[in-house]
């Protein structure tokens, strides 16, 4: 269980890469946008 717990560095790397991407694309308002209240409603 303690295995799982550990942080990948590669995989860190990835989503930082990802996350930049996304957050790039949202300043430029090229990237759709859920509200918290959209996200959670139940349906």
């Amino acid at each position: 269980m303690k295995s799982l717990d550990v942080p990948d560095p590669e995989i860190e790397k990835i989503w930082a890469v990802e996350a930049e991407k996304r957050l790039k694309a949202y300043k430029a308002g090229k990237l759709k946008t859920v509200s918290f209240k959209d996200m959670f409603a139940k349906k």
